[in-house]
């Protein structure tokens, strides 16, 4: 479990998967393209 900054502090958040992107800005287009080059799943078998 990841634990945020949210009131109240004990508030849980589930991270169930890592996704690995590569982040281009196109200034010209005023643009941020997001490519997924990965996922790697967390927590198998729980």
């Amino acid at each position: 479990m990841l634990r945020t900054g949210v009131r109240p502090g004990h508030a849980p958040m589930r991270v169930d998967a890592v996704h690995l992107v590569d982040v281009t800005a196109d200034a010209q287009a005023k643009t941020i393209i997001w490519d997924q080059v990965a996922t790697i799943p967390l927590g198998a078998g729980i």
